[in-house]
């Protein structure tokens, strides 16, 4: 990949392109909030992460019997890769134990915290990569002001609901683009 802003940053493929939609004005809104979703997702490691909260949902319905629920949990984590969104569950879900929640109760607004925590850490350090961009002269000071507007657009219309379901769910096509259809594949009358 050899276009886009972020061209010369360290990168995934799946960022890169969104720094690319950033300063296209072929792709549309939604298209970027999609593609902002995906890569999310995949940095998190949506597969494994998944499996982290079935095994801690499991744990903390049975921890009422326990004497510290938070143990248990780091139990359940240490079987776990983590991710930067793994860990801000981690802290998030041990807060709201150590603040009276019961464990059962306390896995839901834990991993709604956590989304919305993490979606304004990955917005803003998409921020920084548009600044990085620029300095690098990457792009220009219009196309530097058309990224971070888009950037906040598009951070601030993710449905965190959708995509904290779809972390739990393991759902990787959650946010896929869907499938395009060219003129013969069109309807038919």
């Amino acid at each position: 990949m050899t276009d886009g802003p972020f061209r010369n940053l360290r990168l995934s493929t799946r960022w890169k392109k969104f720094g690319e939609q950033l300063v296209s004005d072929a792709a549309s809104p939604a298209e970027r909030v999609n593609q902002a979703c995906h890569s999310m997702m995949t940095d998190a490691g949506v597969k494994e992460f998944s499996f982290m909260v079935q095994d801690l949902s499991t744990c903390l319905s049975q921890s009422q019997l326990t004497l510290d629920p938070v143990s248990d949990i780091e139990a359940v984590l240490e079987r776990h890769s983590m991710s930067s969104f793994s860990d801000i569950l981690r802290r998030t879900l041990i807060a709201n134990v150590l603040d009276g929640s019961s464990p059962a109760d306390a896995l839901q607004p834990a991993l709604d915290a956590a989304t919305r925590e993490w979606v304004g850490i990955v917005k803003n350090r998409q921020d920084e990569h548009c600044i990085q961009a620029r300095d690098l002269g990457d792009i220009s000071r219009v196309d530097y002001q058309k990224c971070l507007e888009r950037n906040a657009e598009a951070f601030s219309n993710i449905d965190v609901e959708k995509l904290c379901q779809a972390m739990k769910d393991g759902n990787r096509r959650a946010f896929s683009s869907p499938k395009r259809v060219t003129v013969d594949e069109g309807p038919e009358q």
